[in-house]
């Protein structure tokens, strides 16, 4: 299968369900997607669906099983797949972040794809960006997304990749202030680069102004429609050409791009084991239950015993 064959793209009806977190939640970026195939194919017949809530990994979407009823629900076309932005678990040594190893990643992606492979659907992999300020995480997420897209024949949009080219220009924030979740800009393009890669398509003319019914907070759709978007032609024009040479590179090597062997063995430190993270639509939390204070207390415990029994010896 090759990853940027038109597939389906030019019958009458597209649908695509989107699983993944805030990553993919925030500005409403798959009704953005679907206002501009709107936009650009008009007549065509388009359906966007998203399930998901804050930092979700696939392994909980795997094990939670509601994900797996809509793909066996039918009626989809692509199937978007979007893990979480760690790739499940952050690895901090020596105050730097790290991406963990992906084998949590491969397994359920795997599980995933036979399942949509199953229903007759394509999987779309949306290769997520690395956090502001640590730009070496980039490469590990590259590596994965790719390595697993290239090894099931699945389509990929690596947004990651837009934003690190984005980054350069300087013009506009990519991200909001907790350096995770995208401002609108970053919705923008991960929206344009999933738009250029499903239907296989240059992203010119599609508009920096869009206008759709918003995801809410609770994952349900507004009843009314509203602007997602509202972005200067120079914004949508620097965009654009980012998402455009990326495409271009993508169609030069079948789909794919190359990615350097990139693999954390780091294994996590005790006090790394108890991040979890929790995503809400405004921001991101990392809620630390403080086992370490406990563990330290124990050790200065044991080191005033251990004088204590000296001073009587002497």
């Amino acid at each position: 299968m090759c990853s940027v064959n038109p597939g389906r793209a030019d019958e009458a009806s597209t649908n695509v369900l989107f699983i993944g977190n805030s990553y993919t939640y925030y500005h409403s970026m798959p009704r953005m997607f679907r206002a501009m195939a709107e936009h650009h194919l008009p007549g065509h017949q388009i359906s966007t669906k998203f399930v998901g809530h804050g930092g979700a990994t696939l392994q909980q979407h795997w094990e939670e099983g509601r994900v797996l009823k809509e793909i066996r629900s039918g009626g989809w076309d692509y199937v978007v797949l979007q893990e979480q932005s760690m790739l499940g678990e952050e690895i901090i040594e020596n105050g730097k972040s790290y991406v963990r190893h992906p084998d949590q990643f491969f397994e359920y992606s795997g599980k995933f794809q036979q399942a949509i492979q199953e229903n007759d659907i394509e999987t779309v992999f949306f290769m997520t960006w690395s956090r502001k300020g640590y730009p070496h995480q980039q490469k590990y997420l590259t590596y994965a997304y790719m390595e697993i897209a290239r090894e099931t024949g699945s389509k990929i949009a690596p947004a990651g990749l837009v934003w690190e080219k984005l980054q350069t220009e300087n013009l506009f924030d990519l991200y909001e202030k907790d350096g995770s979740h995208p401002t609108v800009y970053g919705s923008y393009a991960t929206a344009l680069m999933l738009f250029s890669v499903i239907f296989n398509t240059d992203s010119r003319g599609v508009p920096g102004r869009l206008e759709g019914n918003e995801i809410l907070r609770d994952g349900k759709i507004s009843g009314e429609k509203s602007v997602l978007c509202d972005l200067e032609s120079r914004e949508v024009n620097v965009i654009r050409s980012a998402v455009s040479d990326l495409f271009k590179q993508m169609e030069k090597g079948n789909g794919y791009l190359s990615a350097e062997e990139a693999v954390s063995n780091k294994k996590p430190a005790v006090i790394t084991l108890i991040f979890r993270y929790l995503s809400d639509a405004k921001n991101q939390f990392v809620i630390l239950i403080i086992i370490a204070g406990g563990i330290l207390v124990l050790k200065v415990g044991a080191v005033l015993l251990n004088n204590g029994k000296q001073a009587k010896t002497e």
